[in-house]
């Protein structure tokens, strides 16, 4: 069975054939180790375990430059002084980058109804598809942890129905970073093509 496994680094995306059948991947460091062997170059993505039962197939992605990368890791820690987050008093802050090339941002906003509250990534995406837009293409989320912190389910849901090979980059308070692609963090998600 050949199955396709890719590299993130510098935001290219790009197919490359490996052969095996159902591997789990560890991913840690620069590299992804496969039980089986297989070593591929990956960005870094300490610790992130997941299964691949079925073959997966990426499309090449248009290269992010890392000036764009950085204006919005900047972007990601000043929305986070925005947060309406009384009740948790965990400052979160998202930046993402439309198909169109323009920059949205987005607090987590707390409610009293803790049920709902809204977080930073879905606040920018929202932000963004109120303003026109239909594509997204990167997502950079900041949380004031000294590890970096993925977004959570509903969040990676959400960035599917737009960016379902979308970039995702994750940064806090010390070095350490998760760069990485939507479809990693979900794979085989649920999204439009499912409803026919």
């Amino acid at each position: 069975m050949q199955r396709n496994t890719f590299d993130v680094i510098n935001g290219g995306l790009f197919e490359e054939p490996v052969h095996g059948s159902c591997i789990e991947h560890v991913l840690t460091g620069k590299k992804r180790k496969t039980f089986e062997g297989d070593t591929e170059t990956i960005a870094t993505c300490p610790n992130l375990v997941f299964s691949s039962p079925q073959p997966h197939t990426f499309r090449p992605m248009k290269k992010i430059p890392s000036a764009t990368v950085q204006r919005l890791k900047k972007l990601a820690r000043a929305a986070a002084k925005k947060s309406h987050s009384p009740y948790s008093g965990f400052p979160v802050g998202a930046a993402i980058l439309a198909g169109s090339g323009k920059t949205y941002t987005g607090a987590n906003v707390e409610n009293a109804s803790y049920g709902l509250c809204n977080c930073a990534e879905r606040t920018a995406i929202f932000t963004a598809v109120a303003g026109g837009e239909r594509e997204v293409r990167c997502v950079v989320v900041y949380t004031p942890t000294k590890t970096a912190s993925s977004p959570c389910g509903a969040c990676r849901q959400v960035i599917n129905e737009f960016g379902p090979q979308a970039r995702v980059i994750s940064i806090c308070d010390s070095d350490d970073l998760l760069d990485t692609t939507l479809d990693i963090l979900l794979p085989r998600a649920f999204g439009p093509k499912n409803l026919g």
